[in-house]
């Protein structure tokens, strides 16, 4: 008879009532947090696909801007879609963003080469390295290492020849490097 007595059934009800209301609480933040962990996760692999660390993590001296410059070997006035990053032969070469290697090889001018396929519409260019350290379809992490400081190919110095294009036009990467 303790379950007639007014005083106990409204707090048996409160309480019910206060659960009812907790357990939904709990639901709506579990759904916020589900939510969280998407948005989160999306930017992650935003930030892990999109070129934005300096490639050469042992130099960071520029020998050539992006932009219009005269030729060093030829003498005339052409564009320069890429920057020069001077180091030292045997310096590691790093991806500045995750993606699959589609290109790791010799190449006339630029001499030892790498080129990364990466999400988002971005491609990154290696060149004049000493040594490949990769081959085609090698998937990288952003901070790997890719390769080496060299000076293969047509150029006057060791130095790193490093291109970012966003679906097929040349980009600044001065502009990348946080």
């Amino acid at each position: 008879m303790l379950f007639r007595s007014k005083e106990l059934r409204i707090k048996l009800k409160n309480i019910f009532t206060g659960t009812a209301a907790m357990e939904s609480r709990i639901e709506f933040q579990g759904k916020s947090l589900e939510t969280i962990q998407l948005s989160l996760a999306k930017d992650r692999d935003h930030i892990d696909n999109t070129p934005s660390i300096i490639p050469t993590p042992n130099s960071f001296r520029i020998t050539d801007r992006y932009g219009m410059r005269r030729h060093p070997i030829k003498g005339y006035r052409h564009f320069h879609d890429a920057v020069d990053l001077a180091g030292t032969i045997g310096d590691p070469v790093k991806a500045t963003a995750s993606g699959e290697v589609i290109n790791a090889k010799y190449q006339r001018y630029l001499g030892n080469s790498v080129t990364i396929k990466h999400k988002y519409g971005y491609d990154t260019l290696y060149a004049h390295l000493h040594r490949i350290k990769v081959k085609v379809g090698d998937k990288v992490n952003k901070g790997d290492v890719i390769g080496t400081m060299g000076r293969t190919g047509r150029t006057t110095g060791t130095h790193l020849h490093y291109r970012i294009s966003l679906n097929g036009k040349p980009q600044n990467p001065l502009g990348y490097f946080f």
